[in-house]
């Protein structure tokens, strides 16, 4: 699942979903340069994991 809005040449807002084996990692644009990654390590639906961060910090 891919979703995202773009105005002039940015993203301003979005998700992305990385399908693992047997695991799910959400990536949401929160703006400002924030996002915020869940996990979800058995595709149960349940986020086992959460922490806000920022795309500087995942270079």
């Amino acid at each position: 699942m891919v979703s995202a809005s773009v105005k002039g040449g940015a993203i301003t807002a979005g998700n992305l979903r990385f399908y693992g084996n047997g695991s799910d990692v959400y990536l949401t644009y929160l703006g400002n340069e924030n996002v915020k990654l869940e996990a979800d390590f058995d595709s149960d639906g349940t986020m086992d994991s959460s922490k806000m961060t920022n795309l500087a910090a995942l270079n």
